[in-house]
């Protein structure tokens, strides 16, 4: 009986936190902000994932098309996997009253997330976490973005630091300015 137990708490710890046990999938941050938002419904729009061998091939055909673009095979070598999910929001909502989903906040932070960005505009909450190695180097990036027409969810693996420092070399004023 123990051990029937214990199983059925390792699968729900495994279900509550996510497939690969650290990081929430899109669809759990959907339907967290579907319960959050009463009378507001999230449709799938887009759903793409893109692995370790597929991200490869896409090295490999930027390397072939785009052979004088060393910007965009620096940021292609720095992703090791990327996922971006979209949904179309059917119902309206009050964004002055929602904030952070602090569920989320604390699974991430659990993990090894940091807060980088929490951001409220008049029609858009943006929330942006970064995980960093043992060396300090940024190894993840998780970005949820909600407006009254959409809600995404980015999740980034690779050396998000090393992407960064090539729009930073390459855009310096853009990327301070993009950033706030």
């Amino acid at each position: 009986m123990r051990r029937e137990g214990a199983a059925a708490l390792i699968l729900a710890t495994s279900l509550l936190v996510g497939c690969d046990g650290e990081t929430p999938s899109a669809g759990q941050v959907r339907a967290h902000l579907e319960r959050s938002l009463p009378g507001v419904r999230f449709h799938s729009s887009e759903h793409v994932r893109l692995g370790r061998f597929t991200m490869a091939l896409v090295r490999g055909l930027v390397r072939v098309t785009a052979a004088g673009d060393s910007e965009a095979r620096q940021v292609l070598g720095s992703i090791r996997r990327i996922e971006v999910a979209t949904w179309e929001v059917e119902g309206s909502f009050d964004l002055t009253g929602l904030g952070a989903p602090r569920d989320l906040e604390r699974r991430l932070a659990r993990a090894g997330w940091q807060p980088m960005v929490r951001e409220r505009a008049e029609d858009s909450l943006t929330w942006v976490f970064i995980r960093p190695d043992e060396e300090g180097a940024i190894r993840n990036l998780y970005l949820v973005e909600l407006d009254p027409d959409e809600l995404t969810v980015v999740d980034l693996a690779g050396r998000i630091d090393e992407m960064m420092a090539v729009a930073v070399a390459d855009d310096p004023d853009g990327f301070i300015d993009d950033l706030g």
